[in-house]
């Protein structure tokens, strides 16, 4: 409680559930959604960790959530990251792994590591860099996901393909393994590498069998020479939000009515990506919420909205409803037309099957 009353002392608006506060924050306490609602609208998510915090599924949920609706995280914990490690899931893992922490661990070295988060939080505020980025002391990252740059100082695909402008999918998958494969291995179990390595083919290159430099470097987004594995680095946030997604938008989940509700609040690329493709997964549950929620995306793409109109034929009836409401959400006039002769069809077809009901 300690860090508590520091940052009220400092003026900072702190909520937790179960705490009385003022009527302008009563909101949160009044819904079952509060704690969800609470993650959204706040400008920094503090997630207080321990080895029971790490096992229990709500505690994932909500670190999720506020992962994929961009709210800064600050982890803390009176636990060093290596003891906690051997009790997160995968996906909580990676994303604290990235994040710097801040350990009370040592007791006489508290007050010096309470400063150096509240000067880190501060600056969050102010847009400024963190003074106690790279500094020794209590304070680190959860772990080192970063490779060392390699010998040559190139990056991935001028490593590989300097005279090419595309490469089969083949050959670029055995390339990002032959650097990458013992990195992936440290952070994902098997079946998850092999979903890291179709979300690659998946995603970022559409299934096609011929990767071209242009598409390689759009995902990219930036000047790749600067760092020599940003390609890399990318592939793995993007599994992380990924991860992070499939999280908040199970049926298990305790914030996904909430997620859903207020996606417009963070209807980021990288969620407009991953629901996409969710709309692929074997769960048509998944699948219906996914469409669901891209409708309170207010995201109106011609890829949304012709992949929406895909799924009115889903043969799960829920997520022909869900496609059917979000592109009405979306305000898809155009598609009018085509829905309307799809349901033709579906009229057609369960008129046949209605009449061979009553001859037999």
């Amino acid at each position: 409680m300690a860090v508590l009353d520091c940052l009220e002392n400092e003026s900072y608006s702190v909520w937790y559930y179960g705490k009385e506060m003022e009527p302008s924050m009563e909101s949160y306490h009044a819904s079952k959604q509060g704690p969800a609602k609470a993650i959204i609208d706040c400008k920094v998510f503090l997630q207080v960790m321990s080895i029971a915090c790490a096992g229990d599924t709500q505690c994932q949920d909500e670190l999720s959530l506020a992962h994929i609706s961009n709210t800064a995280i600050f982890p803390i914990s009176q636990v060093y990251f290596p003891v906690l490690a051997h009790h997160l899931t995968s996906g909580m893992k990676l994303i604290l792994a990235r994040i710097n922490w801040t350990f009370f661990v040592k007791e006489e070295m508290f007050d010096e590591n309470l400063e150096a988060f509240l000067k880190a939080l501060k600056h969050h505020f102010t847009d400024q860099p963190d003074p106690t980025e790279d500094k020794e002391g209590d304070s680190e990252k959860g772990d080192d996901t970063k490779l060392d740059e390699t010998s040559d100082q190139k990056h991935f695909w001028e490593r590989h393909f300097p005279a090419k402008q595309e490469v089969t999918w083949i050959e670029f998958r055995e390339n990002f393994l032959q650097d990458y494969g013992d990195r992936l291995a440290d952070n994902f179990e098997e079946e998850q590498r092999k979903w890291v390595i179709n979300l690659i083919y998946r995603d970022i290159f559409d299934l096609n069998k011929t990767i071209d430099k242009k598409t390689y470097e759009t995902f990219a987004a930036e000047d790749t020479s600067k760092d020599v594995n940003h390609f890399y680095n990318r592939v793995i946030d993007y599994a992380i939000g990924c991860f992070a997604m499939k999280e908040v938008f199970s049926m298990e989940s305790s914030v996904r009515l909430t997620a859903v509700e207020n996606l417009g609040s963070f209807h980021t690329p990288g969620v407009i990506r991953a629901l996409l493709g969710f709309l692929d997964d074997g769960d048509p549950n998944l699948r219906a919420v996914a469409a669901l929620a891209l409708g309170r995306t207010g995201t109106k793409s011609a890829k949304v909205i012709n992949r929406l109109v895909k799924e009115c034929n889903d043969e799960d009836r829920l997520v022909r409803q869900s496609s059917s409401l979000s592109l009405g959400k979306l305000k898809a006039v155009k598609q009018v037309p085509v829905l309307l002769e799809m349901w033709y069809e579906l009229l057609s077809i369960e008129d046949v099957q209605l009449d061979l009901k009553k001859r037999k």
